[in-house]
Formats: C-alpha cells, sequence, structure tokens
C-alpha cells in the first residue's frame, strides 16, 4: 500500500494545478491505508474503493494526495497534528489559487455520491451527522496533567485563528461534529489570511502543541486543579500531539472553517440541503429536490 501512495504522489508532483469554477478537489488524510481493509495487519486488499479511483474529471472532482510515511518523497506532512495538519498543508500551498470547494476527510470516510453535487459557491457544511453538544476539558482532566496541555493548546489555536468566546480562566466548551469531515468553499478559506493558515500549519506539524511554558494564568480553575498545578509554576508541554494539536483541530474545525461559535446548535440537513447542494436537475445524486 505504501508503494501505491508513492507512486500516486510521484505522479502528483509532476503535474501543475489551475482548477476551474466547476471543481471539486477531494484532500484525503491518508497514512498508510484509505478506508476498511482486508487483513488489517497486513493490508491484503480494500472492502471500499480507495481514494486513488475517487478522481473523476467528468464530474469536475479531482484528488490531491498528502503522505505521512516518509520525507523523502514528495508531499510529505509530519504525522503530528494528524488529518488536520494534512488539510492546513493544502490551504497553504494552495492559497492563492483554491479550488471553489475542496472536501476534507479522514482515511475511513464513506464516499456517497452526492458530494459531487456540492454547490461550488459553498461556505462550509459537514459531512457527517454526528454531532457533540457538549465538549468541555473534563475528558482530559480526569486524566491529569493531560487537561492543561489539551486546554493550552486549544487556546493556542484560538489566538492563532481569532476564535471567539476564548477568555482567561473561563474552561472552554464547545458543540462541534466529530471525525473532522467536511466540505468549505474557498470563500471561507480567504477569509483568514495566509499567515494564519501558515501559523496553524507549523504549530500542528510540531511534535508538541506549545512551546515554552503553559500560559497557567490563563488556564481554567478545572484543569490547574485536576493537573495539580499553581499559576506560579513553570510547565512544559510533553503531551502527545494526538490529543493536543490533533485534538484541537478536530474539536475546532466548525469554528475555523466554519466561521461558527463557540456553542452552535446542530444544523438541519435536509432542510438546508439545496443552501448546500445543486438541485437535481444540475447533478441527479444530489439530495435537493
Amino acid at each position: 500500500m505504501e508503494e501505491t501512495i508513492f507512486a500516486r504522489v510521484r505522479a502528483q508532483a509532476n503535474m501543475s494545478f489551475q482548477w476551474g469554477r466547476k471543481d471539486l478537489v477531494v484532500v484525503p488524510a491518508v497514512y498508510d491505508r484509505w478506508g476498511e481493509v482486508v487483513g488489517e495487519e497486513h493490508h491484503i486488499g480494500f472492502k471500499r474503493t480507495p481514494f486513488w479511483a475517487l478522481e473523476d474529471i467528468s464530474k469536475n472532482r479531482y484528488v490531491f494526495l498528502y503522505q505521512r510515511l516518509s520525507a523523502k518523497e514528495p508531499y510529505f506532512v509530519p504525522n503530528y497534528g494528524f488529518e488536520g495538519a494534512v488539510y492546513l498543508r493544502f490551504i497553504v500551498d494552495h492559497y492563492d489559487s483554491l479550488p471553489p470547494v475542496m472536501v476534507f476527510v479522514q482515511d475511513d470516510y464513506q464516499w456517497t455520491g452526492k458530494e459531487d453535487c456540492l454547490r461550488r459557491d459553498l461556505k462550509w457544511r459537514p459531512l457527517t451527522r454526528h454531532f457533540i453538544k457538549r465538549r468541555d476539558m473534563s475528558t482530559w482532566a480526569d486524566r491529569g496533567e493531560q487537561g492543561a496541555f489539551v486546554e493550552q493548546c486549544w487556546r493556542d489555536f484560538a489566538a492563532i485563528f481569532h476564535l471567539p468566546g476564548f477568555q482567561d480562566k473561563v474552561e472552554p466548551t464547545v458543540s462541534f461534529y466529530p471525525f473532522n469531515y467536511f466540505a468549505v468553499g474557498r470563500s471561507n478559506i480567504v477569509k483568514r489570511p495566509l499567515a494564519e493558515w501558515k501559523a496553524a500549519y507549523d504549530k500542528a506539524v510540531s511534535p508538541v502543541c506549545h512551546n515554552g511554558p503553559l500560559d497557567l494564568k490563563a488556564l481554567s480553575t478545572k484543569v490547574l486543579e485536576q493537573a495539580n498545578f499553581t499559576e506560579a509554576q513553570q510547565v512544559i508541554d510533553t503531551e502527545s500531539s494526538k490529543h493536543t494539536s490533533g485534538g484541537a483541530l478536530e474539536h475546532l474545525a466548525n469554528m475555523i472553517y466554519g466561521f461558527t461559535g463557540m456553542r452552535e446548535k446542530q444544523m438541519q440537513f435536509d432542510t438546508m440541503s439545496c443552501e448546500h447542494y445543486m438541485p437535481k436537475s444540475e447533478c441527479p445524486g444530489s439530495p435537493c429536490a
């Protein structure tokens, strides 16, 4: 499977990319597989169509691949910020020539076909109906020091993107769509300057999220008490990026890409389908009647 991925990125390195007004680009965050595989340990085959078969120029659908396996191969992204770092890298690389719509998905996403029908003036839409109404620091604070590292990382990304609602000493609490599957339009991406996307990418591909001592005067009382930290201490981030950078980019994705607040209500996907999809008369696979 690795060689197939390498073959793709090598070929991609010799291509030029100038997307048109009707184009949609899928950016899959692939590690060493795509979707559910047969023989998980040895990767002997796929149960579902792998990403390299998703490209369909007749439907104006293209795939742009990054790989997280070898720094010696093209389009390498260090595997610290997980799928969120891959999404950021695409934006940084193509900021001045972004396609109208981007579909950002992990390698286990189940392609339905209706994604081809997304409106090309789309702003943002989650690609999962799963919704978490409330997520605070409890998940990590109950593990002791981890809560402080996680909250600091959330605050770091919030500072980069100027996300609303973050206050010193107040525990961050968000609603969000898990799994980090979503579609976003160029119009939303360019609302934020390239410098912010670059800063976020640099943080996402660092071995730890926060450089230097944690800002303990800003962290919530809950995480400080659970970590047994005092504001006078100097604490350096040592937490796995899976829980810090990777988690922050998933939990804050709707705020970063969708410009939502911290506690938004769940989207009414069916009633909003025509805001997000072309009508069936233009795209037969559309849920917009």
